[in-house]
């Protein structure tokens, strides 16, 4: 497989997103509110009370790929299992394309198309993306959880976007802006000026799952070093069930890559 294919299936990787359901159109994304009547400080408290919690979460959904050379859509099955592991099968025109397994120190894709498995690390995908990851920073964005961050984060008072905040972590400089009407992120932006890296991720359509709320639609922007979009809808998305797809066999004749 080329490296430019292998930063395609990386940036699945990143966006291995467990959260959304819904039909993608731009008028669909909610914007933070222009008003609120909380305090900055409440509005990171309310945040860090609003985060997800769960067990185990297994999630179906529809994608889109886009960028300057190509466009492509694909569907998707993804479980993940808190604080262990993230699971996520690929589908494009009907055919398993790529199946991936994250663990804390790892991440190995299974390439169907080419007959290879792939193994890389945290510090690639970080390269990619401009956005400093490890297993749980990823769990977090990939939930729309910012509690890895929040104390981090101040208000930024010059700006005229409301509820938004600025912070810095491990020389990347980050924006959140939050709704002022359910606590949760609408908008994230990481930037590297050293390293040429930018990107900024887009969360809407906050759907009901038992007492808490989800994202039903992410959209990944990675502006720097390489232009690069994922688009991701969830249409179904179950929390705690008694029994959860893991499956990651790798078969005998698959030749074997590393990626550093």
């Amino acid at each position: 497989m080329s490296v430019y294919n292998l930063g395609r299936f990386t940036l699945f990787v990143f966006l291995i997103v467990l959260v959304w359901g819904c039909k993608t159109s731009r008028n669909q994304v909610t914007p933070a509110l222009t008003g609120t009547d909380y305090t900055h400080e409440e509005i990171l408290e309310g945040s860090k009370k609003a985060e997800l919690e769960y067990d185990n979460l297994s999630i179906k959904g529809d994608g889109k790929f886009r960028n300057k050379k190509e466009k492509w859509t694909f569907t998707y099955k993804m479980s993940i299992v808190k604080d262990s592991i993230i699971w996520c099968s690929i589908t494009k025109f009907g055919i398993e394309w790529v199946r991936m397994q994250i663990t804390a120190d790892s991440l190995i894709i299974l390439d169907r198309s080419s007959k290879n498995v792939i193994a890389t690390s945290y510090h690639w995908l970080q390269n990619k993306t401009g956005i400093q990851l490890g297993f749980n920073a990823l769990e977090q964005i990939i939930l729309g959880n910012v509690g890895y961050i929040t104390d981090s984060l101040k208000a930024d008072s010059k700006g005229n976007v409301a509820n938004r905040y600025l912070g810095f972590k491990d020389s990347t400089s980050i924006a959140c802006v939050f709704s002022g009407e359910n606590f949760k992120i609408t908008r994230m932006e990481a930037e590297n000026q050293q390293k040429n890296q930018k990107s900024f991720i887009t969360y809407a359509q906050y759907t009901p799952i038992d007492e808490y709320l989800l994202p039903s639609y992410l959209l990944l922007n990675i502006i720097k070093p390489e232009r690069n979009q994922i688009e991701l809808i969830h249409n179904r998305i179950e929390r705690n069930i008694s029994e959860i797809n893991l499956s990651f066999v790798v078969p005998d004749h698959y030749a074997r890559l590393q990626i550093d």
